[in-house]
Parts: structure tokens; sequence; C-alpha cells
């Protein structure tokens, strides 16, 4: 999986973080202020296309985003503040760059990840906490390394890199220069004494070199605990964004493709609709894939 692959496969989980928490909060907002019109007022929601059974509704990021900057006024402007709208209008124009495979900065996704997370915050999202996590995950993917390349360019590690080489210098010079006196303290000496003849004779000494052991109480001793590694690398299941054994339904084609089918891996976009079985998928209206 190439790096680009691997960014919009993070955006897709995104969008689909958002849509998972805005659907049920949507239609609950628009049930307790509308009543029974609610359905209506979702329909004529400019530029929304939905399904016309809404027991098999299915709204992906851009729909949601659409029908609370339509209904702001009226219904989402009471239970959302103005920094939310602007986050909104933020996550509607990343996914537009992403629906039209325009290439989008590793800055803006992770601007796309904190306007999520503010959101999903916003509306008390169970699944917050786990979008968190995944960010977190990115973050120290993607820069981490770039930190590392910029880190080694700075002047200040130069510097530093230079002072450690000539403390090195020096301690290697002091050490080397330290075995040399030692090793001339151990050499024996030789001293001459004259004798009561006029004769001198030599006597050699060896000097006592004493030991000294250092003891280091076990009270003292310091002891490191492993710690162990966070798994925070993001993977999504061959079933992304379905459950194990659901059908994946392509929201813009209409096309549903089983677990076996050629392009049901593929199928990944935030469009995606999920069956329990094959009927359901055929009574919401789509068919099957011929491969």
């Amino acid at each position: 999986m190439t790096a680009d692959q691997h960014v919009r496969q993070y955006i897709d989980q995104l969008l689909a973080d958002f849509r998972a928490g805005f659907e049920p909060f949507v239609i609950t907002v628009l049930k307790t202020t509308h009543g029974a019109d609610w359905f209506t007022v979702l329909r004529n929601t400019p530029d929304l296309r939905v399904l016309p059974d809404a027991r098999n509704l299915q709204l992906d990021a851009t729909g949601l985003v659409r029908i609370i900057l339509a209904h702001w006024d009226s219904t989402f402007g009471r239970v959302l503040s103005h920094t939310d709208r602007s986050h909104l209008h933020e996550i509607r124009y990343v996914r537009n760059r992403w629906a039209h495979q325009a290439t989008i900065p590793i800055d803006d996704v992770d601007r796309l990840a904190d306007n999520v997370i503010r959101l999903l915050t916003s509306i008390s999202a169970e699944h917050t906490d786990k979008v968190i996590t995944q960010r977190e995950a990115f973050r120290l993917e993607r820069y981490a390394p770039l930190a590392a390349q910029k880190a080694w360019r700075s002047p200040a590690v130069w510097i530093a890199a230079i002072c450690i080489g000539l403390v090195c210098t020096i301690s290697i010079g002091y050490g080397l220069l330290s075995l040399t006196d030692t090793v001339s303290a151990d050499t024996p000496i030789a001293t001459a004494s004259r004798t009561l003849d006029g004769t001198v004779a030599a006597e050699s000494v060896i000097p006592v070199v004493e030991t000294v052991t250092l003891v280091i109480p076990k009270s003292l001793a310091l002891t490191a605990s492993p710690v162990p590694a966070a798994n925070l690398t993001f993977t999504a299941s061959d079933s992304f964004p379905c459950q194990v054994g659901q059908i994946k339904g392509n929201g813009r084609t209409k096309i549903f493709h089983v677990p076996s089918g050629m392009y049901y891996i593929q199928t990944r976009n935030s469009s995606v609709v999920c069956f329990e079985s094959v009927d359901a998928a055929l009574q919401a209206g789509y068919r099957a894939s011929k491969r």
C-alpha cells in the first residue's frame, strides 16, 4: 500500500466515524423539532439525494453536512455552536477534494481529524476516544520522521554535536594521560644508598598500590521497569467500513458486493451502505455486481 492510499484510507475512516456519530444525531434533532414532518423537511434539503423510504435512509458525510447547514436557523443552530458550523464547512471542503481525487496535504488531513473529534465531542458520541487514538497513531507515523529530518538540519543540533565531540575527545585524552601516569607509578623505583666503605648500593623499591572497593547499598540501586509499547498502528479489515460478513452497497452506483466478490475489498468510500443479506440489498433498490 502506498503512502497516498494509506492517507485516503485514513480519510475514509474519519468520514465514516463522522457519519456514524452524526446520522442518528441529525435524525433525532429533526424528529424532536418537526415531529411527523421530519422526513419531509429532510427531503426538501437542496441538492440532497435520499431514498424515498425513511426506514432505509442512508446519508453520507456530505449529505449530513448539507442537511445541518441548510436547516441551521430553524433547527440545528439551537443545539450546535457557530464554531461547530465552521468545522462542518471545513469537513465539506476536504471531503469534496477527496471525492475529486485531489491531493490533500498531511496538515489538512490532521485538521480534518481535529474537526471530526471536536464535532463528535460536542454531541457526546460514544466512539470519540477511538477517533482520538487513531489520530495520535497517524501523527506518530507521519510527523515523527519529518520532525527527525528537520531536527538534524537545525544549527543548534550541529553545535550540540560538535560540543559532544569535543567533550568526548578531551575525555579520551585525559583517560590516556591518566593511564600513562598509572603505568609510571607502578614501575619499580631504584634508590641509591652509600655504604660505610664508600660504595654505592642500589635498592629497588616497589610502591604499594592500594585498591579501594566501592560498595553501593541495594537500597540505592536503580531498577528500570519495562514499559510496554503502545500499539497505535491504524489498520482496516477487508470488510471496512462494514462488519465481517456484511454486504457492501455503493451508494452512488447502487451496486452491492458480496464478501467473495472481486471488488468487495476495494469498496471502502464513505458512501458505502452495509446490508445483512442479499434480500435486504435488493429491497433497498441495489443490484448485484457482475463480478
